[in-house]
């Protein structure tokens, strides 16, 4: 937030653009590059898993900070 609001002037909805993209899962990219390598699709599936259920907090507390300034 700090970055995007003093170090490159952003414009108030940009940085909070921004950080939320940020605060968001990857996605299934990462799973779907595990899919060739049998050994790492466990990993991969796990890992997008947990940041998807940590994405839920951490975005609810990133908009609750957000929407306070």
């Amino acid at each position: 937030y700090g970055l995007g609001h003093w170090v490159f002037d952003l414009p108030p909805v940009w940085a909070n653009v921004v950080v939320l993209i940020a605060a968001c899962p990857p996605g299934l990219n990462a799973y779907l590059i595990a899919l060739p390598y049998p050994k790492a699709v466990p990993l991969a599936s796990a890992g997008v898993s947990l940041t998807t259920g940590l994405a839920v907090i951490t975005v609810s507390v990133w908009l609750t900070f957000l929407l306070a300034h």
